[in-house]
């Protein structure tokens, strides 16, 4: 999943992956007329500090939304759902590593 969703950039504020989330759960928020010329390279490669979008980015944008498609999109918000169903399993079934609490024999 950590690999398709920063395919283009490693900090990925409106990449292709969350353009393409986008195009898929809400496209009428997607500035379409803008995505072809939106392109911006991510600048944050070796850097320690995460630093706001508008010092890392020229225009808002960090790698390639160009390559976004409702298809991917609906590909990513799968498995994320899919993750998070697992997840929220597991936590369901979890139990507590020790059956007892601070003091209590064991």
């Amino acid at each position: 999943m950590r690999e398709s969703y920063c395919a283009d950039a490693a900090d990925w504020h409106a990449n292709a992956a969350e353009t393409s989330l986008m195009l898929a759960i809400s496209p009428d928020s997607v500035r379409r007329d803008r995505i072809a010329a939106a392109d911006d390279p991510d600048r944050t490669e070796g850097l320690f500090f995460s630093h706001p979008v508008n010092r890392t980015s020229a225009n808002g944008v960090t790698g390639a939304p160009s390559r976004a498609s409702r298809e991917e999109g609906m590909r990513l918000y799968g498995w994320m759902v899919e993750d998070l169903s697992a997840r929220v399993r597991a936590a369901l079934a979890e139990t507590p590593p020790l059956d007892h609490g601070y003091g209590a024999p064991p």
